[in-house]
Order: structure tokens, then sequence, then C-alpha cells
């Protein structure tokens, strides 16, 4: 089983202002792929140098969209959820890494993991780019839950006061109780 954590990194210029970063087993997500493909090969065909976490993105659509196919976590489900994008752009429209997610008993299976080539709408697996050599992530459905939760409540306390985002529908499991 795998441990899944988050920092969340606050910015120089503005202290309420923070990015986030997921942490496998110790390891920074972006880093924890790039051990399993080509990154030189596979970032430069991707056309950036890194990826950024896909939690909070410019557009407000594309936001209710990770955090509706993140919380899809009822036992039996599978949902293609945006990780990881290009920070540049921070929204779904260029460069998305996406995991292949299962929820088997109390555990949360990122299957595989691969680039975005149409809408995430459509939950189309036909429309990822899947790496054949990044193994699958295992963890317990608790410590998912706590994560996001925990980030959830970290997004929400910086966001409120400047009235964005007040209404994202944050999916019912991340709720802290």
């Amino acid at each position: 089983m795998n441990n899944l954590s988050m920092i969340n990194i606050q910015q120089g210029y503005n202290p309420e202002v923070f990015y986030s970063e997921l942490i496998v087993d110790g390891v920074l997500l972006s880093e924890w792929l790039a051990e399993y493909i080509d990154k030189s090969t596979q970032l430069k065909r991707l056309g950036v140098k890194e990826l950024g976490l896909s939690l909070n993105l410019d557009l407000y659509s594309d936001t209710k969209i990770v955090w509706y196919y993140l919380g899809q976590l009822g036992d039996g489900n599978v949902s293609y959820v945006p990780l990881l994008v290009c920070p540049e752009d921070n929204d779904l429209s260029c460069t998305t890494i996406i995991t292949e997610q299962y929820i088997i008993d109390d555990k949360v299976v990122w299957k595989r993991f691969g680039l975005l080539t149409g809408s995430i709408e459509k939950q189309n697996p036909d429309a990822i780019d899947w790496f054949d050599t990044v193994p699958e992530l295992t963890f317990a459905k608790d410590n998912f839950e706590k994560v996001f939760s925990q980030f959830m409540r970290d997004f929400t306390e910086a966001y409120q006061h400047r009235d964005e985002f007040v209404d994202i529908d944050f999916p019912m499991n991340f709720r802290i109780k």
C-alpha cells in the first residue's frame, strides 16, 4: 500500500496564496512519475519542463471537473482524473496528465497514467495516451480522503474572503467532519 500526503507551499509575494504538491511514499508525485517515464523525451514532447497539481486551476469549470472525478469514490467506480497540468496555462486545455482511478473495497487505485489527448468530460480512455512504464499506486481510502479533505479546508480558508470559488462543489467524501 502506498502512502499519500500533500504539502502546501506559500508564495513569497503573497502569504495568502499557496500551491500544493502531492507526495507519494515521500516523493513528489511529479518526481515519482519522472522515475518511470523518460522525462527528457516525454516532457520535451509535451512541451513543458515541469507539471503542477490540478486542484486549483485558473478556470473554475476545470477545477470543478477535477474535483468531481477525484471524488467518485463509490465502490466499483472508475474515473479518469486530471492530476498534473502545465503550470504556465494552469488549465485542462494544454498538457494534462491523467490517472485511471479505481475504487476497490477500501482502496483507491491509480491504475495507470497518461497524457490527455481529448476532452476529459467524456471520460473516454481512448482520449488518453497511456504511459506503459508507470506502475499503479494503491492508497487506503481513509488516507486518500484525509489528504484531500485537508486540502479542501486549506483551499476554502485561503479563498473564502476573496469570493473566489465560494460555490465549488467539493465531493461529500472530502467534507471535514
